[in-house]
């Protein structure tokens, strides 16, 4: 941040900060820009001032030490290269909660077997007795695999009973 004395405002501070860091990546040497009037001050407008360390000679010195942008382009790069990993890991979270939220190996042909497959994925993690019914053929043991693998109980044995078959 770039600070001329104790009675500069802290938001022209920070933008004479961020137009130092800006220039100095744009330009790729050092740039400082120091605030020159201020309307907390009673000026009619806030200004600043910006050069390279050359052109400010000795009277930059009292305000280096509120630059604290030793490696600006490096720690952009860094911020660049964390912005991108962590898009790709959350593209991933995406990728993988789109396919969990249907059974594997089940084609969806319909718009009801889809509601149904839906709503067995959003009873799932309730601690509740679920009773599916429909015609031979249907996906009543799909959906039941579906609720069984999102409910809490998941890590013990899935035990598929056709009643039908009982005598």
């Amino acid at each position: 941040m770039a600070v001329l004395g104790r009675t500069a405002h802290p938001s022209c501070w920070m933008l004479a900060g961020y137009a130092s860091g800006f220039m100095s990546f744009a330009l790729g040497h050092d740039v400082y820009f120091v605030e020159q009037s201020c309307r907390v001050m009673g000026e009619r407008v806030c200004t600043v001032v910006g050069k390279d360390r050359a052109s400010w000679g000795a009277v930059i010195n009292p305000h280096l030490p509120y630059f604290q942008a030793a490696d600006i382009k490096g720690k952009i790069h860094s911020l660049t290269e964390e912005l991108r990993r962590v898009t790709r890991e959350l593209e991933r979270s995406t990728e993988r909660l789109t396919t969990l939220e249907r059974p594997p190996l089940v084609e969806v042909r319909s718009k009801a077997f889809a509601a149904v497959l839906d709503l067995a994925t959003h009873i799932a993690p309730f601690d509740s007795s679920v009773l599916i019914t429909g015609e031979s053929g249907v996906g009543k043991e799909v959906v039941a695999r579906l609720v069984h693998a999102r409910s809490q109980r998941s890590h013990g044995p899935f035990l598929g009973i056709n009643c039908g078959a009982l005598p």
